[in-house]
């Protein structure tokens, strides 16, 4: 079976580190003070974490049936191949005449190649699936390990230091980026993008466990009346202020993205049989309540629930559109309800 462009990226970033795991391995062995040996040989360990991350999600869930996770692949797989070349030509430069501050230098170069930003991206949008622990909750941690590491021998070569603290603000930046990459500028919950690579991921885990999952899909009713009576200033807001809501009304493990327009999409993730009825109730109630006297705003609410087949992909993606028909129902039928679709997958 041809390898999709997200399996092609998660095996390169597993790769990367397990050259990270190599050359800290092989450093640790180099003729050097005890307590920076055994250091090199804890960065070892914490890069063979990362690989069994890697290789949970490899397993976890077939990447070869979910959608692409990164935009520009291609670029992201090139980029990647370039970065386990350059990090595999590090383990030639370890020998026995490789002093402290070579040995740094090293690292350095190590640790910038695994901050490129598909790391943190798939250690966030993985993490369901492949389970804890999760790389991205201890990097800073193992960041700021090495920073201090390097400022114990800032006399051997004082300019390492800022380089340390260039690695934290890339990560950090870094991880800022991944964070907003997968989100709608506008109402700060997923873009469509976004939903569908961290949904998929929820789906196979849901799959695994035998959990009843929900779909929503959500619509502003009269949306485009709004923005013709009130202006788009108005209609953005009321966008942001329904986001919002359902940010605060959902429980942590359910999931919502802005599908597109004036219509959103919820995961919801466990619920009991008739629960996405209630938890969809709720939230029409909520968004009629909180509108005022000038801009009454509604929502219509399709609603789909069921517990997946083996073919997690396409029993998800059915689930969506059903939940997509019942909106359409909700809408025929005088807006501002709730309709669901037959909870049973054919």
């Amino acid at each position: 079976m041809k390898m999709t462009a997200t399996a092609e990226i998660v095996r390169l970033c597993r790769e990367i580190d397990e050259t990270a795991r190599d050359v800290y391995a092989k450093l640790s062995r180099v003729p050097c003070p005890e307590e920076l040996s055994r250091f090199w040989a804890h960065m070892s360990e914490e890069e063979a974490e990362h690989i069994r991350f890697w290789e949970r999600a490899e397993h976890a869930g077939d990447l070869t049936t979910i959608p692409d996770l990164v935009e520009d692949a291609d670029e992201v797989i090139a980029e990647l191949e370039r970065t386990l070349v350059r990090s595999r030509e590090l383990l030639d430069l370890i020998g026995e005449d490789c002093d402290v501050a070579a040995s740094f230098t090293l690292a350095y170069r190590m640790e910038f190649y695994l901050l490129h930003p598909a790391f943190e991206l798939l250690f966030r949008l993985l993490g369901p699936s492949a389970g804890d622990p999760n790389p991205a909750d201890e990097y800073e941690c193992h960041i700021s390990e090495f920073i201090d590491m390097l400022r114990s021998y800032g006399s051997v070569t004082p300019e390492l230091e800022l380089l340390g603290e260039t690695i934290q603000r890339l990560w950090r930046e870094n991880k800022r980026l991944a964070a907003s990459s997968a989100r709608d500028d506008l109402t700060a919950v997923l873009d469509r993008r976004g939903f569908f690579a961290l949904s998929t991921q929820l789906a196979h885990l849901a799959a695994r466990t035998g959990s009843t999952l929900g779909v929503m899909m959500i619509d502003i009713d009269h949306f485009k009346s709004i923005n013709d009576q009130h202006g788009h200033v108005t209609g953005d807001r009321v966008l942001r202020d329904i986001a919002g809501l359902l940010s605060s009304r959902l429980r942590a493990s359910d999931t919502v993205g802005r599908y597109g327009g004036d219509e959103f999409v919820v995961l919801a993730l466990p619920v009991i049989h008739g629960g996405t009825w209630a938890i969809a109730e709720a939230i029409r109630k909520a968004v009629e309540e909180a509108s005022t006297h000038d801009i009454a705003t509604t929502v219509s609410i399709g609603i789909a629930e069921a517990e997946l087949g083996s073919d997690i992909q396409a029993d998800f993606l059915r689930l969506i559109e059903r939940a997509d028909l019942a909106l359409y129902e909700a809408k025929r039928n005088g807006r501002n309800r709730v309709s669901q679709h037959k909870p049973v997958l054919d």
